[in-house]
């Protein structure tokens, strides 16, 4: 019998990550007909159905500040859950899906810390698949996402907020040093893009070459048009209730969901800030097309 193999999907941020997840945990049943166990465990705490609890609940204390509305004792009891559900998995392989991996687990202690306790000290193997992304405009998606939540910072307070978290090569040597180089995947989101991301990323990482189905209630995140996120900028930045800041923002994302403008997407940066931005982050050697 060969070894099992827990697949770790770290993120990135803005990458496609929402509809992996949906789709993923929908196709549950075909994937385990496969050897593939989506990890039940945590995600029904998340509409994505994403593995953030587990990503958070790894972080112990720290991780309260992440998720507020999940008590510590909850954030223990999915944790334990989860390393069982690993445990006494009957496949194959194991996967897990969280961006906040990639943007929590920010040293090398941490990484071994979660790795070590998910492949129970070794007698799992571990497989490790990051989504890279042209770092400007990552960080204007994920700048409007954090607007689209209530922040009311500009985009120049929050480049140096994250500019630590802004080079892939070293992102992806901090897992490779622990996870090993060989079992670090880097797959490049404008290449998964470019086709059917899921059904692209499902290829690569699993060997799957159909399309898997999408369920029929969709999350769906769109890009907002400049009227719009502008507004609910100004609202964020305003003396109005934190309540009706979110109130209005998602009434807008649920809005345009139904009713798509084909606009080009904004842009909060500058030329001279995307430029910066490229110059300062440098990509791993081997990325995946």
């Amino acid at each position: 019998m060969n070894k099992k193999t827990v697949i770790l999907h770290i993120g990135l941020p803005k990458t496609g990550t929402t509809s992996l997840q949906q789709v993923l945990h929908f196709n549950s049943a075909q994937l385990k007909s496969r050897g593939i166990h989506y990890l039940e465990n945590g995600t029904q705490y998340f509409d994505d159905f994403g593995h953030h609890a587990i990503a958070v609940s790894g972080m112990g204390i720290a991780g309260a500040r992440v998720t507020p509305h999940l008590d510590l004792n909850a954030l223990r009891q999915v944790w334990h859950q989860a390393l069982d559900e690993i445990r006494y998995s009957p496949h194959e392989k194991v996967f897990l899906s969280s961006e906040l991996f990639s943007m929590e687990y920010s040293n090398e202690n941490s990484i071994r810390s979660i790795l070590q306790a998910l492949t129970d000290n070794g007698q799992v193997d571990i497989k490790v698949v990051v989504v890279l992304r042209d770092v400007a405009d990552f960080v204007n998606s994920v700048y409007m996402q954090r607007v689209r939540d209530g922040a009311p910072d500009t985009i120049e307070e929050f480049i140096p907020q994250i500019r630590h978290l802004l080079d892939w090569k070293t992102l992806v040597e901090r897992w490779a040093a622990v996870a090993g180089k060989g079992n670090v995947v880097c797959l490049k989101f404008e290449d998964l893009a470019a086709s059917n991301l899921v059904s692209r990323f499902c290829e690569i990482v699993f060997g799957i070459t159909e399309r898997l189905a999408e369920p029929e209630h969709f999350l769906k995140n769109p890009s907002l048009p400049d009227a719009a996120i502008n507004l609910i900028h100004k609202v964020n930045r305003s003396e109005i209730s934190p309540a009706a800041k979110i109130g209005l923002a998602n009434h807008l994302s649920k809005f345009f969901a139904d009713h798509p403008l084909r606009e080009p997407k904004t842009s909060f940066l500058s030329p001279e800030q995307s430029q910066a931005l490229r110059a300062g982050c440098r990509w791993p050697q081997d990325v995946i097309s």
